[in-house]
């Protein structure tokens, strides 16, 4: 394995370096993998619609939201933009890097926290759901985040190659 990215002190180094490391054998094909993901999915609206889950929960737990929302629903990592098309065919030039692996599992994490807020919501433990929101969730949100941040500027530089 090689890195691509130096973790800043300041962040949370663990996207960045697992977004770092590439498959040394086919360092080539890991970058190309990424930038053809990129130009597949609009990764700021991803970006956008995943950070929009902190408002939409917060208010929720406020009692501020008319939606009704579904632990059920919401813990399904495959019905969001991003989980279809991280599911889809469209991603099978990516399982070999740890780019998609790692961004499989963090989106997975999210949704099933997403769902635990509003269950405990639901099962009148607000404190709970608000603690929950503040910490795990915020956490895999700026994990998401940072990761699909990385690799628009993955995409970038293997458009420049």
């Amino acid at each position: 394995m090689f890195k691509l990215f130096k973790p800043r002190p300041h962040d949370n180094a663990a996207p960045r370096q697992a977004m770092a490391e590439v498959d040394q054998s086919r360092p080539d094909d890991s970058l190309a993998a990424i930038t053809a993901a990129a130009r597949e999915l609009d990764l700021e609206v991803a970006i956008a619609a995943h950070e929009n889950w902190k408002t939409r929960l917060s208010a929720y737990i406020r009692g501020n939201s008319v939606e009704d929302l579904s632990p059920e629903r919401i813990c399904q990592d495959n019905q969001c933009d991003l989980g279809r098309w991280l599911y889809s065919e469209r991603t099978n030039h990516l399982h070999h890097t740890v780019a998609y692996q790692y961004l499989l599992a963090q989106h997975k994490m999210f949704h099933y926290t997403a769902s635990s807020v509003v269950a405990l919501y639901q099962s009148d433990q607000g404190d709970q759901a608000g603690e929950l929101l503040r910490t795990k969730f915020a956490h895999l949100s700026g994990n998401i985040k940072r990761t699909l941040e990385d690799m628009k500027l993955l995409a970038r530089l293997g458009q420049r190659s």
